[in-house]
């Protein structure tokens, strides 16, 4: 919507709101003409009516209830958690405990506000090649990002005048990539859509090669890089993972969504955005 009128009774709460998707879910409600209020552990410029600083991650149920309770929020969307770069217990800390607090915590909040509860992909783990990931695929997370560090390598040599040399495990991989403006239309389509619970998968619905996508990232930042594929996958991140296609069809009919972005226009962005941190 961009005509002002909100699309919720009351106030968003985006935990998470202070990050790179968090700040993308914030705007696309704040134009909507809802009321937004941001969580992160630090206060940072968001578009956001306010910004709460609190750290989620110290296992503090009682937080969560507080916050809630303070607030009244008729929306929550988490968008906080790890991952990649923790421990496995750090994971284990922001993606599954975090969450249960915050069912627990929602569960006892009158009025009852609608939780969306983001994931990732990569918790589907491997599935063969040429197979459309669903919402009944099997799970079995891994971590995985790319783009971003090689937007942010690029940006860095952009700075210091000099050639970016990229070291990357090898881009053998096709994998689906979104751009993080249509996630962030997805999390205010299911803001009010007529779905109980249910896990819905976002995505581009194709499979693209990752080596091609790097090699239009670098194009479009101008900056001279080199990139020099080495080694093998790494294991911690993405063991096995050469194949993604996301089946967005539950997207379609239970939130009315598709995605709007093209990539070359979403590479284009994402280098603005990295030269400009």
């Amino acid at each position: 919507m961009s005509n002002g009128v909100p699309v919720t009774a009351g106030p968003v709460l985006v935990l998470g709101g202070t990050g790179f998707l968090g700040k993308h879910i914030c705007a696309a409600f704040r134009t909507t003409g809802a009321q937004v209020y941001a969580v992160g552990r630090h206060v940072r410029p968001v578009p956001a009516d306010r910004c709460i600083p609190l750290d989620l991650s110290d296992g503090v149920p009682e937080k969560l209830v507080e916050l809630l309770a303070g607030l009244g929020p008729s929306v929550v969307v988490n968008a906080a958690g790890a991952v990649w770069g923790v421990s496995e217990e750090q994971l284990v800390a922001s993606n599954v405990v975090l969450v249960r607090q915050l069912v627990a915590a929602i569960a006892t909040t009158v009025p009852r506000p609608r939780l969306v509860q983001l994931g990732s992909v990569h918790e589907y783990g491997p599935v063969a090649a040429g197979t459309s990931i669903d919402e009944s695929t099997p799970t079995s997370p891994v971590a995985e990002s790319l783009l971003g560090r090689v937007a942010q390598q690029l940006a860095a040599a952009a700075r210091g005048d000099g050639e970016a040399v990229l070291r990357l495990a090898p881009l053998r991989a096709l994998r689906d990539f979104v751009d993080v403006r249509d996630v962030a239309d997805a999390v205010t389509a299911a803001a009010t859509a007529q779905v109980g619970c249910a896990v819905v998968n976002i995505g581009s619905g194709a499979a693209v090669s990752v080596r091609a996508l790097v090699n239009e990232l670098i194009a479009s930042s101008g900056v001279p890089a080199l990139v020099e594929e080495v080694g093998e996958a790494d294991a911690a991140r993405s063991p096995g993972i050469e194949w993604q296609q996301v089946d967005i069809a539950a997207a379609r009919t239970t939130l009315g969504w598709k995605p709007r972005r093209g990539m070359t226009d979403s590479l284009r962005d994402m280098w603005v955005a990295a030269s400009a941190a």
